[in-house]
């Protein structure tokens, strides 16, 4: 009787369990993704959840055909937005349904962001990608301390392991990783350097982080950084906020994953300020691991063009690519076309840099060619996109990424009644 009895009552928790997951589940919305003019291919894509009501988990169910397949679906709270990825292959003017639920269940993190007191990194299934430094990192012995700073990133790894960025290199101290200072601007009458650290007119500093995210799409990040005017007559001046966002999403099977890099900058006085036109400055910077050199790297534009040619020129996307040992890796920068100066202007190190040894530098560079004036209580954005590889990317390959970045799939959304 005893045995019975024991049935019975595991018998009816599983069934008051299951019976109230079943009943916290229901149907949101039906959505239908299309993929217009441009063939798709595991392609990060979003949803505002403004008009819906979200309240639990959430799962998402693609249809095809008979069939219903659910797949990882992330929520970004900070944004009020649903993320995926549109995997594998989507032809042209084809287009793909799916279900929204709400759920009691929960889903993995694939992607991790840690925070460690010293920066964010970003992992996918344990593999260290990328880390952002909050904390200045300490200088090559015996170099000025005016280089201290933090807000970059570096390392910048590959799926294999491979590094490929570098930082106080002893022909540039001031370069760290990927980042983004401006060279000549006007601010309050003065001339300030942000980049030249060694003028001692400015720096950059990291100020606070504002969120950070893991889940089984993406993991990410969202900090704040000044600019910081170290001429300034009453003492140092903010001169400049900014905001950096941070998208790194799961590779699922490829040789690649990407980064999405959003800089949000704005005035922090009621005085304006111009980045001044110069052949370095803003966008995104990346100086490039020492292993490569003018005898095993180089660059390829959306228009054809090398590091004989590329400086100064303009492209919708530059590949940076080089060998480490006897294998290719590289980064494809992808240029937003609602970006100031679209198709940007570039900063190319020549085939010739630094005495000839011929070390990689590259940069999209909105003021190359123009100033850009920032007026008060107004945001200016910067996007890029980030495709971190190994092996080779054919142009075709990063022609195709490029037109996937800046023509995203149109979506709609049906909410049931």
């Amino acid at each position: 009787m005893k045995k019975k009895g024991i049935r019975l009552t595991i018998f009816f928790i599983c069934f008051f369990v299951s019976t109230s997951v079943f009943a916290q589940e229901k149907i949101i919305a039906s959505v239908t993704v299309e993929s217009g003019d441009y063939q798709r291919y595991d392609t990060p894509v979003f949803i505002s959840l403004d008009d819906l009501e979200i309240k639990e988990n959430i799962k998402l169910i693609e249809i095809k055909g008979d069939a219903k397949e659910q797949i990882p679906a992330q929520i970004n709270k900070s944004e009020n937005r649903l993320y995926w990825i549109l995997s594998g292959r989507t032809e042209k003017e084809a287009s793909r349904t799916f279900e929204l639920w709400s759920t009691a269940v929960g889903e993995s993190n694939d992607v991790v962001a840690v925070s460690d007191g010293e920066g964010i990194t970003l992992k996918w299934k344990n593999k260290q990608l990328l880390k952002y430094h909050s904390v200045a990192v300490e200088l090559p012995q015996g170099v000025d301390s005016a280089y201290t700073r933090g807000a970059f990133i570096h390392p910048l790894n590959t799926l294999l392991g491979r590094t490929l960025t570098r930082i106080h290199p002893e022909d540039h101290y001031h370069h760290v990783g990927i980042w983004n200072p401006w060279t000549k601007t006007t601010f309050q009458g003065r001339e300030i350097d942000f980049w030249n650290l060694a003028k001692k007119q400015g720096t950059v500093r990291f100020k606070s982080i504002e969120s950070t995210q893991s889940g089984n799409v993406f993991g990410g990040f969202s900090v704040r950084q000044e600019h910081i005017d170290l001429t300034a007559p009453g003492g140092e001046t903010v001169a400049m906020d900014e905001k950096w966002e941070v998208k790194l999403y799961q590779a699922g099977d490829n040789p690649y994953y990407i980064v999405d890099f959003t800089s949000v900058l704005e005035c922090a006085t009621d005085s304006s300020i111009t980045l001044n036109q110069y052949r370095y400055g803003g966008g995104i910077g990346f100086r490039a691991t020492e292993l490569w050199s003018k005898e095993n790297c180089d660059v390829l534009t959306s228009e054809g063009k090398t590091r004989l040619d590329g400086d100064a020129t303009h492209a919708k996307w530059c590949n940076v690519f080089g060998r480490i040992d006897t294998s290719t890796s590289g980064v494809l920068f992808l240029c937003n076309p609602d970006n100031f100066e679209f198709p940007q202007a570039m900063r190319i190190w020549p085939i010739n840099a630094n005495d000839d040894n011929g070390d990689m530098y590259f940069q999209f560079c909105p003021i190359r060619h123009k100033d850009w004036h920032l007026e008060t209580e107004k945001k200016y954005f910067q996007q890029y996109r980030m495709v971190v590889y190994d092996g080779k990317m054919p142009p075709e390959q990063a022609e195709q990424l490029w037109l996937d970045y800046a023509n995203p799939p149109k979506i709609f959304i049906q909410k049931e009644k």
